[in-house]
């Protein structure tokens, strides 16, 4: 099963690495119990330099290392293993203090949870898209790019080939339907990109496709958000001050 998940994710983040658009000898962080030698060995070819974290208590580890150290930060399935949303916030404010200016975070293949549970993706999350977005706004990062994920894109191609008999109007024969016509559409080179982008957020939110997407560090974005937080204080411990004063 290990074997498979570290296969499955590899696959995954050589798909991806090209559109991140890494400079040389960049550093990288690898960050989750599945970040194993398979993703390191992705980068490790391409010269760069790699760090891993592994285990269970990932902020603990992640306290430990250098700010501004990373050019490049992987969150593999990391996030929706973190119990609390406190927890997952302040995994995300670590990864970004780790990073230097303009460095990017990848949350790599975490499981959504989507509306219905039959879905097209095998993974399952208690964690909606809108989750893993709001944690890393409010850490500071903003959107750069989102994956169609690799294995459900194989998927929909195989099911253009296969030759299947379900019952008629039941669920697992319009989903082999639906799923063979988006094969058919994906074989179709100058449709590929474009229907792939128009499909990936019902994808992940009605069927619970995973969530590959890079984040790039706002700093000023942070800062606003910090002054505002302080803005915010000073003007509660005012109105504190005057309360009593008037009493």
């Amino acid at each position: 099963m290990e074997e498979r998940l570290s296969c499955e994710l590899e696959l995954e983040l050589r798909a991806v690495v090209p559109a991140l658009r890494l400079k040389i000898r960049r550093q990288i962080l690898l960050v989750g119990t599945a970040s194993g030698a398979e993703l390191s060995r992705v980068f490790g070819e391409r010269g760069h330099g790699v760090t891993r974290v592994s285990g269970f208590d990932e902020l603990k580890a992640l306290e430990a290392l250098s700010e501004q150290s990373f050019d490049l930060i992987v969150l593999a399935r990391t996030l929706h293993h973190i119990e609390s949303q406190g927890k997952g916030l302040d995994v995300l404010e670590s990864s970004f203090a780790l990073l230097k200016a303009e460095g990017q975070l990848l949350l790599l293949d975490e499981p959504v949870k989507g509306l219905f549970k039959r879905g097209l993706d095998a993974l399952g999350s208690q964690q909606s898209l809108g989750h893993y977005h709001k944690l890393c706004k409010q850490a500071g990062f903003h959107s750069l790019q989102s994956f169609f994920p690799r294995r459900v894109e194989h998927d929909l191609e195989n099911a253009f080939l296969v030759k299947g008999q379900f019952e008629i109007f039941s669920f697992e024969s319009l989903k082999f339907l639906f799923k063979k016509e988006l094969g058919f559409l994906l074989q179709i080179n100058i449709l590929r990109e474009p229907l792939k982008a128009l499909l990936l957020r019902p994808f992940q939110q009605f069927y619970g496709v995973a969530l590959t997407q890079s984040f790039e560090k706002n700093s000023a974005q942070k800062a606003d958000r910090n002054e505002a937080d302080s803005i915010s204080s000073e003007g509660l411990e005012s109105f504190t001050a005057c309360s009593r004063f008037a009493n």
